[in-house]
């Protein structure tokens, strides 16, 4: 099978491109070809974006490189800002068997519904629950594609309103060598948090729990517009002020952004993962875990997670409970606290730690290992049953609400 994803631009990708590039691990290891391509609303001739990506770039599976936060280097990049244009990108795609749309925000551009008008099933993935409020013009293509899907519980729950058959397919991880990894006991008393820094992240509790901390070595990473208003000189916003030139004055440590790799050697030496993530929108609908709570037990690590991000709301499935899966705080624990809850962690019983870290392990077995997500979108294409949810519901724009114009 021919599969070809396309990505539009977005500011700050994340985690979606590591779990692109697992995706296309998974299918080239059962014998499928894969592309990706760039689409762009605007009127230029097909090339390859230049093939070096900036610092902290590493390999990536389409032949160029990937980053982060800029997505990919040395890939196709086609328009859709006009007929021609159009038409050149509806004969490119009618050679594959499959098409992931991947981030589909397609601007609004005049015709932009005709990158959906190609012959190839269609599915598309949605990576939070901003879906509704940032594409709502999408609902006019719903009819056009096999599926949608997303990557969280809140995710399927805000795409309710959007009238085509939808699944929850994990986000693809590949399970690591665990029984060639140091056992938690031996591990360094470190933690670790390294997310893009944006605000629903909340990485400023991180920093100033920094100096409270009395038992735990603390690595930051990561990057993103709330990290660079934070560490500025003239532009730093009055929540953050002299939160950075304190954490600098700590014995810890901020890497930056680094290369995936780089990141999961981090989480090899430490024991556990702090992730402050927390968003009353995305609350409201249900658990919007991040694929960092994966990342981290795949590499040996406990995480501490929010519980309000963490609760589960009308889930098909359930996966994850407090102090059962991570250890849980409040949103709106105090710096004193956190602190003392990471040392806690840090030094939690080994025997407690493992059976924790050994129950997302077994989940991202079951159901986010990247060996199983391609046939799970095979699924999808066709219109069967498909990920971790076992109904394909199908939702619906409320008829109260006029449909958006584009």
């Amino acid at each position: 099978m021919k599969v070809l994803i396309t990505v539009f631009d977005i500011c700050d990708y994340g985690g979606i491109v590591a779990g692109v590039e697992n995706l296309i691990k998974g299918f080239h290891e059962h014998g499928h070809t894969i592309d990706l391509v760039i689409l762009r609303p605007n009127d230029q001739n097909p090339y390859i974006k230049k093939a070096e990506g900036p610092e902290a770039s590493w390999r990536s599976l389409t032949g160029g490189m990937a980053h982060t936060l800029n997505g990919w280097y040395g890939v196709l990049v086609m328009s859709y800002g006009t007929r021609h244009r159009m038409k050149a990108w509806q004969d490119y795609a009618s050679g594959y068997d499959l098409i992931i749309h991947e981030i589909p925000n397609p601007q609004p551009v005049e015709g932009w519904q005709g990158i959906f008008d190609v012959t190839p099933p269609q599915v598309i993935v949605v990576h939070d629950a901003h879906f509704r409020d940032m594409y709502p013009h999408l609902q006019e293509i719903a009819h056009k594609i096999k599926g949608v899907t997303c990557t969280n519980h809140a995710g399927y729950r805000a795409l309710e309103w959007f009238p085509a058959p939808r699944a929850f397919i994990g986000a693809s991880h590949i399970p690591a060598r665990w029984d060639h990894q140091m056992p938690w006991a031996y591990r360094p008393s470190q933690a670790v948090s390294a997310h893009v820094w944006k605000a629903w992240k909340h990485m400023e509790q991180v920093v100033r729990a920094a100096s409270h901390l009395n038992r735990t070595q603390l690595v930051l990473g990561g990057d993103g517009i709330e990290g660079r208003y934070m560490r500025s000189i003239d532009k730093c916003k009055p929540k953050y002020k002299g939160i950075w030139d304190k954490f600098k004055a700590t014995k810890h440590e901020y890497l930056g952004l680094v290369p995936h790799n780089t990141l999961m050697s981090v989480y090899l030496d430490s024991r556990v993962m702090v992730d402050m993530s927390y968003s009353r929108k995305f609350a409201a609908l249900g658990n919007h875990f991040n694929r960092s709570i994966l990342e981290a037990a795949n590499y040996g690590c406990i995480s501490i997670c929010t519980t309000e991000n963490m609760a589960a709301t009308n889930e098909q499935v359930v996966l994850w409970q407090d102090n059962v899966t991570h250890v849980a705080v409040p949103h709106d624990i105090t710096d004193q606290s956190l602190a003392e809850i990471i040392d806690w962690a840090v030094n939690m019983d080994p025997t407690d730690a493992e059976n924790m870290m050994w129950k997302v392990r077994n989940i991202l077995l079951e159901h986010f290992d990247y060996q199983k997500a391609p046939g799970e979108f095979i699924k999808l294409s066709r219109g069967e049953p498909a990920g971790i949810y076992p109904k394909l519901e199908v939702g619906a724009w409320p008829q109260a609400q006029p449909v958006p114009s584009a």
